[in-house]
C-alpha cells in the first residue's frame, strides 16, 4: 500500500512560475535601497565590458529573456554581489573588477551550500594563526567551545521564549535553561559535542509538529511530512545526510538562511586574518572551513526565529516548493532569492563576535 507522504510530488510547472513572479518581486521590494545584489537563476556569468561589470543570467520563469546588470566604477552603491546559480562563468577581470571596487562574492549552490567568498579583505596574520592553532591544542580552545555553546543556548531559549505558544516550548526551556548549569560539567570536547546534540534535539523538538500553512489547492498535493515543521534529522531517506538534504519545507528554507550565515562569517573571518579550517569546536578538516561552523552556532537560533516567524505568517501555493527524485525538498528559484535577502544577521554583530574569538585567542 503506498501513502500520500512516499508519492513523488507532481511539479506543477505553472504554479512554479506564478511563485516565482510573487518572490522575485517580494525580493525586489526587501532589496530596494540594499548594496546588495542577489542573483538567483541559471546560465549565470559575471564579465567586465567597457570598463563596467556585467552580469547576466537566465530566470525560469522568463526563458526567453536575458536578464542584464551592468555596475559602473565609483558609483554603484554595491558591497555584495550573492550568486545562487546552476551553471555559469565569472571571469578573472571581474574578480578583478570586484576587488577594485571593494565587493565580496558570495557563491551559492542553488541547493542551499555555501560555496566560497570572494572578498578584497583579506588579512594573513602569522602571529594569529600561530596562536589559533595553539589555543585549538589546549585548554583555551575548550574554554572557548564552552562559551560558544553557553551563547547558543542563551540564544535558543531566548528564540523559543518568544514561542511560548508552542506546545512543548515551557518544558523544552526547563530543559535548556537545566542545561546551562549541566554546561559547566562537562569535561572534555568530545562531551560537549554530544552535550550540543542533545540541547539541539530539545530545541528543535519544541517546533516539532507545528502546522505549515498551505492554501486549497496545494494542501491536497503536497506530501503529508510537508505539512507540519519535521525533526531537523532527516529519517525518511537514509542514504541522504542531515541538512542541505532537507524532506522538510521549514528545514529546507533553513538551510539558504543557514548558507548565507555561513557566507557572512567566512567574509568576516578571512578580513580578520583567522585560518577559516582550525577550530575549537568543530573538528578540523582541509577541505572544510571548521571556524565558520564554530562561529554560526550562537546566530543560528536567530535565524531559526526569522524563519519560523516568516512560516507562522505565510500560506503557502503549490509552486513555492518543488520535490527532486529522492524526496528532497527544494525552493523555487525566487523564493530562494528572497529567503537569502530576508533572514540575514546584520554584519556588525558578526564582526563583533569574530573579534571577541579574536581577543579570547591572542589573550
Amino acid at each position: 500500500m503506498t501513502t500520500n507522504s512516499n508519492k513523488h510530488y507532481k511539479f506543477d510547472r505553472s504554479s512554479y512560475y506564478a511563485s516565482c513572479t510573487q518572490y522575485e518581486l517580494l525580493a525586489d521590494e526587501k532589496l530596494d535601497q540594499s548594496t546588495s545584489i542577489i542573483i538567483s537563476g541559471y546560465d549565470a556569468s559575471m564579465k567586465v565590458r567597457g570598463g563596467s561589470l556585467v552580469l547576466t543570467f537566465k530566470k525560469a520563469h522568463k526563458q526567453d529573456e536575458n536578464e542584464i546588470i551592468t555596475l559602473d566604477r565609483a558609483v554603484h552603491g554595491i558591497s555584495t554581489i550573492i550568486l545562487i546559480c546552476d551553471g555559469g562563468f565569472i571571469t578573472i577581470d571581474a574578480l578583478e573588477w570586484c576587488i577594485q571596487q571593494n565587493i565580496t562574492v558570495y557563491l551559492m549552490k542553488w541547493t542551499g551550500e555555501l560555496l566560497q567568498v570572494l572578498t578584497p579583505k583579506q588579512s594573513s596574520q602569522a602571529k594569529l594563526v600561530y596562536k589559533q592553532y595553539l589555543a585549538s591544542q589546549s585548554d583555551r580552545g575548550f574554554i572557548i567551545s564552552i562559551e560558544i555553546i553557553r551563547q547558543k543556548t542563551y540564544s535558543q531559549i531566548e528564540t523559543l521564549a518568544s514561542c511560548h505558544f508552542l506546545n512543548d516550548a515551557p518544558k523544552s526551556l526547563q530543559l535548556l535553561r537545566q542545561g546551562i548549569d549541566d554546561l559547566d560539567t562537562v569535561s572534555k570536547v568530545e562531551s560537549l559535542l554530544g552535550f550540543e546534540g542533545s540541547m539541539a534535539n530539545i530545541y528543535f523538538n519544541a517546533f516539532v509538529g507545528y502546522p505549515i500553512q498551505f492554501d486549497k489547492r496545494a494542501v491536497n498535493a503536497v506530501p503529508v511530512h510537508w505539512k507540519s515543521i519535521s525533526t531537523r534529522k532527516n529519517t525518511l531517506l537514509l542514504p541522504v545526510g542531515v541538512g542541505r538534504s532537507a524532506i522538510n519545507p521549514f528545514h529546507a528554507t533553513l538551510n539558504y538562511a543557514y548558507a548565507l550565515l555561513g557566507a557572512q562569517i567566512l567574509q568576516e573571518i578571512i578580513s580578520r586574518g583567522f585560518d577559516p579550517t582550525i577550530a575549537f569546536l568543530h573538528s578540523y578538516n582541509k577541505d572544510r572551513n571548521s571556524l565558520v561552523y564554530d562561529l554560526m552556532e550562537p546566530f543560528r537560533p536567530m535565524v531559526d526565529k526569522m524563519v519560523f516567524s516568516f512560516f507562522q505568517s505565510t500560506v503557502f501555493k503549490r509552486g513555492d516548493f518543488y520535490q527532486t527524485l529522492d524526496g528532497s525538498c527544494r525552493l523555487n528559484e525566487q523564493l530562494r532569492r528572497f529567503v537569502v535577502a530576508s533572514f540575514r544577521i546584520e554584519q556588525k554583530h558578526l564582526a563583533q563576535k569574530v573579534q571577541w574569538l579574536k581577543n579570547m585567542v591572542l589573550l
